[in-house]
């Protein structure tokens, strides 16, 4: 199967999760990233649950699949995958709510 492909059936799975998406829908590449090289569950059974990622990104080992968070990543940020897709930061270095919204962008007032 061609990257191409792949590309696109990994970026219609994951925009079923609100996590990897902005509001206006574009998806989080360090999101992403971040939850593959933490082997977050959710992201694998995403990886899963599709033949062709699954093989594309899963070794069998003594009878046990291993992802290669290596390769995923390294898939994710190749700039074939979301050309047009936000980094969580957006270009600045600042700190996000669970969200993906900066924090020093919000109106929000948190009192002790």
């Amino acid at each position: 199967m061609d990257n191409l492909h792949l590309y696109h059936e990994l970026e219609a799975l994951l925009r079923n999760d609100s996590k990897y998406c902005m509001d206006d829908g574009a998806l989080i590449k360090a999101k992403i990233v971040e939850d593959a090289l933490n082997l977050q569950p959710d992201l694998l059974k995403y990886i899963l649950s599709h033949a062709e990622l699954k093989d594309n990104f899963f070794s069998e080992v003594s009878e046990t699949l291993v992802f290669d968070k290596v390769k995923f990543q390294q898939f994710v940020i190749n700039k074939s995958f979301l050309p047009d897709s936000h980094t969580a930061y957006k270009n600045k270095i600042g700190l996000t709510d669970q969200e993906g919204r900066f924090i020093s962008e919000s109106r929000e007032v948190i009192h002790n």
